[in-house]
């Protein structure tokens, strides 16, 4: 049984035997009592039309498939109450029923008398014996090993990983409350041999019951709407960037004292004070901007490269988490990488917008009422989903919602967002309207700012590359860096090590003139070594 299905129905097991216990007791007072009434209960008839209402919760049909013992005794047990329920409210019509005074009707009354209230003590007792039961099937669900719903509620709260971690904790500190209050009520019965599940143990099992249930529920409906995001494709174009090669683009994040054998080229050094200029801009905008920061190169010069490595690079995250925290609020990083021969999703504002939606709502969940208001709403019943819920989202639902999320003030009140998206010429679009609703979305917002890369097309230039500050030409500064790559890739060459051995000079010359004619493409330099010969 699915978590939703078990602990929704537990908790109305136990709302029926909370509730049910309360009105055999103020039936037999209502019974013992001259006047008919008690303080507790002086409307009865609302009352049991309550039980009524509740007892409706128990008619739910069980559901199909396998269900493990646990399963099985929960639903034994709802439909034991069923018809205890029935029992009860007929007892208690008993109960209230008036005379009409003759000796007859008075005999009868006494007779009757005499038969309710063994029938109530009789329900009582059961009633005793279905809180035992209830607490114990509770109590297995959330830690026998074989219990399916133990099994489906940390897969649950495992998947759910993508999601909000919130809620999660919410989940697993009301479970650990439920086990705990359970194991402590089974332990006070066996040492003062009183019957178990008293009613304030009762009501306590219920709240957490419910926070699950609700819990779950929250969890169920926003995965639905994750999963109308996600595509599978998402994420691909970034796992086949290839990583950076040892010791290049930290420049641009850490001090570098990297030293290569042409550490006296006046145009190394040169790139050096480059290096420090830039990695100083880069950090300030890290730490303290918002806005765009613009990283332009020529094709192939290694901006998706270095898009990957700052985007999961430690320092990076530390400086725009002292962003969030300088005015209290949490980060949250997405990233998108454009892919021009890859699926049609890779290369359109529809995937750029399912991945961007994806990755942001999934750490923040708690947005997604607010980006996605029907698709919330209508679904309220996990359980019972209309068909259209499960398609993808269409363009003018997530045009909508990202407007809401990058449009709205108050939907990024309590975060900070930084996107880092490549390839903006990759786009297989407009790339000037493209280029003026990125601008448009970094300046709704200080809490929102984007770190892009792209070929120096005119369109990005001209909304992006004005302000030198928060712009910066890569193909222009990994001179160093492709002196490394193209070194390391000689390393393991024989005959480029005996070229070195009889002559150091020209093997460094060699090496020069393959970064010369790269003019900062790697995918240049890489033609002239024994690793692509190879």
């Amino acid at each position: 049984m699915d978590p939703v299905t078990a602990f929704g129905l537990a908790g109305a097991v136990v709302q029926f035997l909370e509730f049910s216990s309360k009105l055999v007791k103020g039936a037999v007072e209502v019974y013992h009592s001259t006047s008919g009434v008690t303080a507790e209960l002086r409307d009865l008839d609302i009352t049991t039309n309550d039980l009524k209402a509740l007892t409706q919760r128990l008619r739910v049909p069980a559901p199909n498939g396998h269900l493990s013992p646990g399963d099985q005794n929960l639903i034994v047990l709802k439909e034991e109450c069923g018809r205890l329920s029935d029992e009860l409210l007929a007892a208690i019509q008993a109960t209230t029923a008036k005379t009409s005074g003759s000796k007859l009707a008075s005999l009868r009354a006494s007779y009757k008398a005499v038969t309710t209230k063994k029938k109530l003590a009789s329900l009582s007792a059961r009633l005793d014996r279905y809180r035992t039961q209830v607490i114990g099937i509770v109590l297995g669900m959330l830690n026998d090993d074989f219990s399916s719903t133990k099994l489906l509620l940390e897969s649950s709260i495992q998947e759910h990983a993508k999601g909000s971690r919130a809620t999660r904790d919410e989940i697993r500190q009301a479970r650990d409350t439920l086990t705990a209050t359970i194991q402590s009520e089974i332990r006070r019965s066996q040492n003062t041999g009183e019957p178990t599940a008293t009613q304030d143990i009762l009501t306590a099992i219920h709240q957490s019951l419910m926070k699950i249930d609700t819990a779950l529920h929250t969890v169920g409906r926003e995965d639905k709407i994750l999963h109308r995001l996600w595509f599978s494709h998402l994420g691909s174009r970034e796992r086949t960037v290839e990583n950076a090669h040892k010791n290049t683009y930290r420049w641009l994040l850490y001090d570098s004292h990297i030293k290569t054998p042409a550490s006296d080229d006046i145009l190394l050094r040169w790139e050096a004070k480059l290096h420090v200029q830039k990695r100083t801009c880069f950090l300030e905008w890290l730490r303290a901007k918002s806005g765009i920061f613009y990283i332009s190169g020529k094709a192939g010069s290694g901006k998706s490269t270095l898009m990957k490595f700052v985007a999961h690079e430690d320092r990076t995250r530390q400086e725009l988490e002292g962003w969030a925290q300088a005015s209290g609020k949490t980060l949250i990083l997405a990233r998108f990488f454009f892919w021009i021969s890859g699926n049609s999703l890779e290369r359109s504002l529809e995937g750029l917008y399912r991945s961007i939606l994806w990755d942001i709502l999934r750490q923040c969940p708690s947005m997604i009422p607010i980006v996605f208001p029907t698709a919330w709403s209508s679904n309220i019943d996990i359980t019972s989903m209309p068909p259209n819920s499960e398609r993808p989202f269409d363009m003018t639902e997530l045009q909508a919602a990202i407007n809401q999320l990058f449009g709205n003030k108050k939907t990024m009140f309590n975060y900070k967002v930084c996107c880092f998206i490549d390839g903006l010429d990759e786009y297989e679009g407009d790339y000037w309207a493209f280029a003026k609703n990125l601008s448009s979305w970094a300046s709704a917002s200080e809490n929102i700012k984007f770190c892009l890369s792209s070929r120096p097309h005119e369109e990005f230039r001209r909304h992006f590359a004005s302000d030198p500050l928060t712009h910066m030409k890569l193909h222009e500064l990994t001179r160093g860096d492709m002196y490394l790559f193209v070194e390391s890739q000689f390393d393991q060459d024989e005959r480029f090590e005996a070229f070195r051995d009889e002559d150091n000079q020209g093997s460094q010359h060699f090496i020069e003139s393959i970064i010369k004619k790269s003019e900062g493409v790697f995918f240049c330099a890489r033609n002239w070594t024994p690793y692509r010969r190879a």
